[in-house]
């Protein structure tokens, strides 16, 4: 998902986004308090795996066209567990991809401030879509969980990007419409097949063995790398 927010030095850092990035990260520090204190792992070694691959797929990074920041693939794993793990295991997940995608292959060194906004803004991003999806889900006693699926992803994506879109508009001084459908435009598309293919994974893992659906794996991989060619396609046209 979206990382490595614009430079945050002094000397580009105005009292509003002091603020807004202050807000961020206790929202953060409040999700990690919230979560940590409802720890419960029922299935340690789906939580190992999950956790690795979701690291391993923060390395997929993405730059997109006109915007400072990227785009990896580490949201289907954040999106199998708000369905199937604890929000615990969840937020740490989120946390870590954060802190892999700031600081793997970067162009600039990430500063700390940069890293703990980001960790703070996907931890958000998870607890908010897994409480919300959670919240209707034991409302319907189980049934229908799956059909849920889309709202989670919906509240996920909608969630971190905003809260990207948000510094981004202070420090370039646009409005958090215009960041955020920069961010819709490029993102979206591969989002939503991203998020088709979690949602069939945790149907799968319904019937089947979790490790089984992790052989669908290769097909996300391939929408990874037909992705950053068509955005590089873009790039290459754009200096034509």
């Amino acid at each position: 998902m979206p990382s490595r927010s614009p430079s945050m030095g002094k000397t580009n850092m105005t009292r509003n986004a002091h603020l807004y990035v202050a807000f961020i990260i206790a929202l953060g520090l409040l999700s990690l308090i919230f979560a940590g204190s409802s720890w419960d792992t029922k299935d340690v070694p789906r939580f190992i795996a999950y956790a690795a691959l979701a690291a391993a797929a923060s390395t997929l990074k993405v730059r997109l066209p006109g915007i400072e920041g990227t785009f990896s693939a580490d949201f289907l794993f954040i999106l199998i567990g708000i369905v199937e793990l604890g929000l615990a295991e969840t937020v740490i997940i989120a946390g870590c991809c954060a802190i892999v995608q700031c600081v793997w292959n970067a162009e600039k060194r990430p500063t700390p401030i940069q890293v703990v906004f980001n960790v703070a803004n996907l931890a958000t991003s998870a607890a908010a879509a897994y409480k919300l999806y959670h919240l209707i889900a034991d409302s319907l006693a189980g049934e229908h969980a799956l059909v849920l699926f889309p709202l989670a992803a919906s509240a996920y994506f909608a969630t971190n990007t905003l809260i990207v879109s948000g510094i981004l508009s202070i420090l370039q001084r646009k409005s958090v419409l215009e960041v955020w459908q920069s961010w819709f435009l490029w993102s979206f598309p591969y989002y939503l097949v991203g998020s088709a293919i979690a949602g069939w994974m945790t149907d799968s893992n319904r019937h089947l063995d979790w490790k089984l659906s992790l052989l669908v794996l290769p097909v996300m991989y391939l929408a990874y790398v037909s992705y950053k060619l068509i955005v590089r396609q873009h790039r290459q046209s754009k200096v034509a």
